[in-house]
């Protein structure tokens, strides 16, 4: 047994911190989008390698996911640490050292870093492998960012049966280093993507009248359903309807034949999604046959809510208290989605929000903006609690 494996997890983890930064400085050079991360997942796999790990299992459902297994004391019992690898397509605008040489690509939403202390949980616990008091699996997850989302890798290879709880972190750029979010219940909302396509007649933009606009008609569907919310929702349960992508035509001087628009429902109820869903439908419909147009409407997919199990919360509480000087923070719930709510619907599991922000830093470019940043120091942080969960196997 080497020194490292005598030593406390929190001194441990600080004693590799340059070790993990190293490793998230490789990932953030060399980004790779959602069900692309083939190189991303050769380099986590040599890695997994080096450090010893021999139950490693890649490919994971046709992907790029892959699941590395310690066994414990006791084989019958099982929890499971999740980090997700993809990044997003955004051009990095902050500079660097190790900014992203991929152009268009880059990890703007964190990936980099859970990956990293993935990693180095798994070099913690290869270290301290006889003490397991359970079977561990380690869950590095592609494809967080689109729908269907990674997470249904590990559940339709059944590599999430038999696991008792499911943890996970992610990095929180607007709360300072040495603080930790963590939310009872209601954390994260549940999300479904949605597609409209409205077509009309298309013709000579000096000829509207010879037309069924569908720029107009889309117009006039997009003013109605951000009214959705204010008017049928009760307002003390939460609910978001958001328009963020239209595109229609390519000339100044025409009328397209079709308009295409995007978006999301977001709630914390699956009632509430399918109720909305055919709203937007029955509205945008009716919208476009006062113009002369017609809809189709399509859901490519979307997440569930992400509730924290109340006794996982606690012991991930438990832990974070030794780790955190800052203080534990009740993160209010929030109306972003995570792909970890595959698991967390399934089994118990809690997953909180490690801040990053230096708190000297009063610029906090939050998470998917090009300019978006972290405080490498706390990567030790998040590193020490990931391991002492899978070492006290509760």
């Amino acid at each position: 047994m080497t020194p490292l494996a005598l030593a406390p997890i929190a001194t441990a983890a600080q004693s590799i911190q340059d070790w993990v930064v190293t490793r998230r400085r490789f990932l953030h050079q060399h980004p790779e989008l959602s069900f692309e991360e083939e190189k991303t997942a050769a380099y986590v796999q040599r890695e997994l390698k080096w450090l010893g790990y021999t139950r490693i299992h890649p490919n994971l459902n046709g992907n790029h996911s892959l699941c590395a297994e310690l066994l414990g004391r006791d084989s019958t019992r099982c929890i499971a640490l999740r980090a997700d690898m993809d990044a997003l397509p955004i051009q990095e605008e902050t500079e660097g050292p190790f900014k992203s040489q991929v152009p268009g690509v880059s990890h703007m939403c964190g990936h980099d870093a859970h990956t990293a202390m993935l990693l180095g949980a798994a070099r913690l616990l290869k270290e301290r492998e006889a003490d397991l008091p359970c079977n561990v699996r380690l869950f590095f997850q592609g494809a967080e960012e689109t729908s269907p989302g990674g997470a249904l890798d590990f559940i339709e290879t059944g590599f999430l049966d038999g696991v008792e709880s499911i943890y996970g972190i992610h990095v929180h750029p607007w709360t300072d280093t040495g603080t930790f979010n963590l939310t009872e219940g209601r954390a994260l909302a549940g999300v479904e993507t949605f597609s409209l396509r409205v077509f009309g007649k298309g013709g000579h933009a000096a000829y509207p009248h010879t037309t069924c606009d569908p720029v107009v008609a889309a117009a006039q569907i997009i003013t109605a359903l951000q009214q959705i919310i204010s008017r049928t929702q009760n307002p003390f349960e939460p609910a978001v309807i958001s328009i963020t992508k239209i595109h229609a035509g390519d000339a100044h001087n025409v009328i397209p034949e079709k308009v295409d628009l995007g978006g999301t429902i977001r709630s914390f109820r699956m009632d509430i999604h399918n109720h909305y869903a055919k709203l937007i439908m029955r509205i945008a419909q009716g919208v476009a046959e006062g113009f002369g147009c017609t809809v189709e409407y399509s859901t490519p997919g979307g997440y569930p809510p992400l509730i924290n199990d109340p006794e996982a919360c606690d012991r991930m509480r438990s832990v974070a208290t030794e780790l955190f000087p800052g203080g534990i923070l009740e993160a209010r719930p929030t109306m972003a989605s995570e792909d970890f709510a595959h698991y967390t619907s399934r089994i118990p599991g809690a997953f909180g929000f490690l801040g990053v922000a230096e708190p000297a830093d009063s610029e906090r470019y939050g998470l998917h903006h090009p300019r978006f940043r972290l405080d490498e120091d706390a990567l030790w942080r998040g590193t020490a609690l990931l391991a002492t969960l899978a070492l006290e196997g509760r």
